[in-house]
């Protein structure tokens, strides 16, 4: 450092009161040791002082002064320093494609935001097991919102792929046009892995037909407010040239009869349009 800097350096200092002087000190010691994560000694605070310029200083008094300072200033900037991190954690949250998702869904469908099971409760297993066993009911009573992964529209529809109801997985293609009537339409699979696009639902739902014709590279239309897959033949493979209508191979949920618990049974249909019907032939004939 230059002279001239000094001399300036310590005319600054000079002119601080002692109070300021003791604030200052402890803030270069909280930005300093808060990095390494760990609080300051009496060898911290004497390099402090004597950095001061001119060094400043009166043995333990000035250590108590700045003891206590430091711990004020402390719990301020670390409380600064979360919010600051909890900022930076929720823009990259929200800058998510997953989040756009869900968060458009949960508008369209007036479902409450996705938010999945916390599966850490916060009590241990001492004497707070009361408080536990409340945490887990809240938890288990509250609606997790349902997990969207792929949104679309059709005409003045609002088409979404949804994997996951409340933290249950079912999942379906949900419709809706602006804030009408909402329809489901479940997808014949057990985890939600199978599925991850509307590409891989649409060839779901359609089946076999849906797949050979894709298979030979015909257009294949999915409808999906109609519920139905159109299969565009062009008499390349000496098939009538039309338009083939397919039904849609989906599952439906009821109620277990001998269960006392709630729980329901899958069942496997074909969906004609906005009709369901119960086709165990049909159903085994998809499947193979």
């Amino acid at each position: 450092m230059a002279q001239k800097d000094i001399i300036l350096d310590g005319l600054a200092w000079a002119s601080l009161t002692e109070e300021a002087r003791v604030a200052v000190i402890s803030a270069n010691l909280v930005r300093k040791l808060t990095s390494y994560n760990r609080t300051h000694t009496k060898t911290d605070i004497k390099a402090e002082v004597s950095a001061s310029c001119p060094p400043y200083g009166r043995g333990k008094f000035i250590f108590e002064k700045v003891s206590m300072e430091y711990l004020r200033q402390a719990d301020i900037y670390g409380a600064r320093q979360k919010a600051k991190d909890d900022w930076e954690t929720y823009q990259k949250h929200m800058a998510k494609r997953s989040t756009r998702l869900n968060y458009a869904y949960a508008a369209a469908f007036d479902r409450a935001i996705y938010d999945p099971v916390k599966h850490r409760n916060p009590y241990g297993y001492g004497d707070d097991y009361e408080k536990r066993c409340a945490w887990d009911a809240r938890e288990s009573a509250r609606d997790k919102g349902d997990e969207c992964v792929a949104l679309t529209h059709q005409s003045e529809h609002v088409v979404c792929l949804v994997i996951s109801e409340n933290g249950d997985t079912r999942p379906h293609i949900a419709t809706r046009p602006r804030s009408g009537p909402i329809v489901r339409t479940y997808l014949r699979c057990n985890y939600g892995n199978e599925v991850g696009n509307l590409v891989e639902a649409a060839v779901l739902l359609g089946g076999p037909k849906v797949r050979a014709a894709l298979a030979r590279g015909k257009r294949v239309k999915t409808d999906w407010i109609g519920r139905r897959s159109l299969i565009h033949h062009d008499g390349s493979d000496h098939q009538n040239v039309g338009i083939e209508e397919v039904p849609w191979k989906t599952r439906s949920y009821r109620e277990r009869r001998s269960c006392v618990n709630g729980s329901r049974e899958a069942i496997d249909t074909i969906t004609h349009g906005i009709i369901e019907t119960d086709d165990p032939s049909e159903a085994d004939e998809a499947d193979d």
